[in-house]
């Protein structure tokens, strides 16, 4: 009696009102040149057509499992995920992002040779409203990578956290090894995937990368969880309390507490900058004395930190008013937007001396041509 073969992967897609770009992220993983794969897809509640666009999707390829659950964010769609997905490794894709087709067969086969927990790869930028592609460097820094592979966070203390970003989409995972440590997403609005891929980072034995974009993540658009940080601005306080508790659980806080402080500061001033109303930033902005007394970021020196623009910043908010710090951050922004300007004009009348010189230098070919024409008549 012959039997099917064991699924090579679980794609797990969330989505919540997603019909824009729910089907192009479906189908990409769809598209996988390893086709035995399944696609557990979560409608989270969605107030759209998503649910429709996702039974559509069923009807036609019965490696698609579509799961329906009440609103309740990314992180418990994809835990409900998690309780079905029967591949042998782990893949995320959110609803607006897109697999290039190679991902799992790349990915897979790279975890086959290596026998490593988890593998990371680099990634792209989308813009939803230019159409412009960038390097997604921010979740795959290659200059902190160790050189041999695999490796894991002792080979990397210092940057394990601040080399990966802790989102799962560039990222598989073997899932016997989700499994056995019983790893699950926080079940909040925003940041519920923090815990998970830091815990995974930390919890792997041997961790691989792959030095190659094969995601493209969407921005500009406002279907994403980035689009809607001020309707639960405080969650990412949560995730990393959560995470540091879990470092400290098992003695390991001390051996990356500065990559773990480093990407602590990152989110609190990231949110700060990014919040969209002034209720969400008050909300952040009064919790600054408690988050201060749960990271500490006061207690290390200049030195102790990446991206020193950032401490100096988070420095500057500890010391100002709200409305000094607000008016310092109107200045920079302005002063951000007049040297653009500037450039844009010199890039400008850059542009035009370049056309100019062209115009003449082309003018200057034609009349050659055209006299050498002349003259062999």
């Amino acid at each position: 009696m012959e039997t099917s073969p064991a699924i090579r992967a679980s794609i797990i897609i969330p989505a919540f009102n997603a019909s824009a770009h729910v089907l192009e992220s479906v189908e990409s993983a769809l598209r996988q040149t390893e086709s035995n794969i399944e696609v557990i897809c979560v409608d989270d509640g969605s107030s759209d057509n998503t649910a429709a666009l996702l039974d559509q999707v069923a009807d036609t390829d019965t490696r698609v499992k579509v799961l329906r659950q009440a609103n309740g964010g990314g992180g418990k769609a994809r835990n409900n995920a998690l309780g079905i997905a029967r591949g042998e490794y782990l893949f995320f894709l959110d609803a607006d992002d897109l697999f290039d087709a190679n991902m799992v067969e790349r990915m897979t086969a790279l975890l086959d040779a290596s026998k490593a927990d988890m593998a990371v790869c680099r990634a792209r930028t989308l813009n939803d409203v230019t159409g412009i592609e960038n390097p997604a460097n921010w979740v795959f820094q290659r200059g902190r990578i160790p050189l041999q592979q695999p490796f894991n966070w002792r080979d990397m203390p210092n940057y394990i956290f601040n080399t990966f970003a802790n989102v799962p989409w560039n990222k598989a995972f073997r899932r016997s090894f989700i499994e056995a440590h019983g790893l699950r997403f926080q079940e909040l609005r925003r940041t519920n995937d923090c815990l998970f891929v830091c815990s995974a980072l930390m919890l792997a034995q041997s961790i691989v990368s792959v030095d190659e974009g094969l995601v493209t993540y969407r921005v500009g658009g406002s279907t994403n969880c980035q689009a809607t940080n001020d309707t639960s601005s405080l969650d990412f306080l949560a995730a990393f309390t959560a995470l540091k508790a879990f470092l400290q659980q098992r003695d390991l806080l001390d051996q990356v507490e500065r990559s773990f402080t480093n990407h602590a500061l990152d989110a609190v001033m990231y949110n700060l900058h990014t919040l969209k109303s002034y209720k969400a930033f008050s909300g952040v902005y009064d919790e600054l004395p408690s988050i201060e007394s749960e990271f500490h970021f006061l207690d290390h020196p200049d030195d102790f930190y990446y991206d020193q623009e950032q401490w100096l910043d988070y420095k500057a908010l500890r010391t100002l008013s709200q409305s000094e710090w607000l008016f310092n951050l109107g200045r920079h922004r302005h002063n951000d937007i007049v040297r653009l300007d500037n450039d844009l004009s010199v890039t400008h009348r850059d542009l035009a001396v370049v056309r100019a010189k062209y115009r003449r230098t082309t003018l200057q070919l034609m009349k050659r041509v055209l006299r050498r024409i002349t003259r062999s008549s």
